[in-house]
């Protein structure tokens, strides 16, 4: 009877460790999956916004018509983009984001935003890169990961990304002489 009785009490013992041990095997998997949405969706917002930020960068360079021309044909698509994006980031980011995601958005807008003026926009092109650098440490902390240093220009490949935005508007450029040079020689 005894032994029977220690029987039983492993068994129940037995059954409420297994439970506890596959609960938290449960939220373990069910807080991998969520970090693993974060970073997800977060690469794809960075993603976008640094799709932003390289029109805010083309748009230095040039008057205010020509900035008009280019947010118009892509700005409306690429924040769209960007809101699309934000918003389902905001859907599993954690509450502590949001000073840092507000800021985000308000910056990553404001390149889209006239007037182009070089000043300004060199202003919120410095306040977006920081922005991102805050949104980066912040999935990075989610992940267990240390924070990145930022860097004085708040880009760590700011000068790889200006070197590609450069070509692409000189390219631009040299297309653009060839079409007037033609419509000058018809």
């Amino acid at each position: 009877m005894i032994a029977g009785a220690f029987l039983l009490l492993g068994g129940f013992l037995t059954f409420i460790f297994t439970r506890l041990n596959d609960n938290r095997k449960a939220q373990r998997e069910r807080d991998a999956v969520w970090t693993r949405e974060v970073i997800d969706r977060g690469a794809k917002l960075l993603e976008c916004g640094d799709k932003v930020r390289d029109l805010g960068l083309i748009s230095l360079n040039r008057d205010i018509s020509e900035c008009l021309v280019l947010i118009s044909e892509e700005g409306g698509s690429l924040l769209e983009e960007l809101r699309l994006s934000a918003r389902r980031f905001s859907l599993v980011m954690p509450d502590s984001f949001g000073p840092d995601f507000k800021d985000y958005m308000a910056w990553s807008t404001a390149l889209l935003i006239p007037p182009f003026q070089q000043k300004g926009q060199l202003l919120a092109l410095q306040h977006q890169a920081q922005a991102s650098q805050r949104i980066i440490n912040r999935i990075r902390e989610v992940n267990g990961l240390p924070n990145q240093a930022m860097t004085s220009n708040g880009y760590q490949d700011l000068p790889e990304r200006v070197e590609d935005v450069v070509a692409s508007a000189l390219d631009e450029i040299a297309t653009a002489n060839r079409e007037e040079r033609q419509q000058t020689d018809s």
